[in-house]
């Protein structure tokens, strides 16, 4: 029940700050609450990473507050979003071991991906 209310969390973060999220993602794998080895997001286990996403999270915290900072609803700023979003999910979903992504629902999540690329 823990980890659907951190998912939940995660989610609400996401959707207003795009690289928030996977600097929370990236905290929780350094402090433990995460396990990423031996999945595809061992990378957000690596201190360099962390560095990174926390110095991003800042500067687009810093940079959302200025005057020429165009709208949230953008479709720049949208898509970041839903992508940055997706890929906290997904590692939080490979840390506790949960991968609901069968074969079938990969063509389809890329048929859905290449439609999102073509907006």
């Amino acid at each position: 029940m823990s980890t659907l209310i951190f998912v939940f969390l995660l989610g609400c973060v996401a959707g207003l700050r795009s690289l928030t999220a996977p600097a929370v993602v990236c905290w929780a794998a350094h402090f433990g609450w995460l396990h990423l080895a031996g999945t595809k997001f061992a990378f957000m286990n690596h201190p360099a990473t962390l560095i990174i996403f926390t110095v991003l999270a800042a500067v687009e915290l810093v940079v959302d507050k200025l005057p020429n900072t165009p709208a949230r609803t953008a479709p720049a700023g949208l898509i970041t979003r839903i992508i940055l979003g997706s890929l906290s999910g997904a590692a939080v979903g490979a840390g506790v071991g949960i991968i609901p992504i069968s074969r079938r629902d990969r063509c389809l999540h890329r048929c859905i991906g290449w439609g999102i690329c073509w907006l």
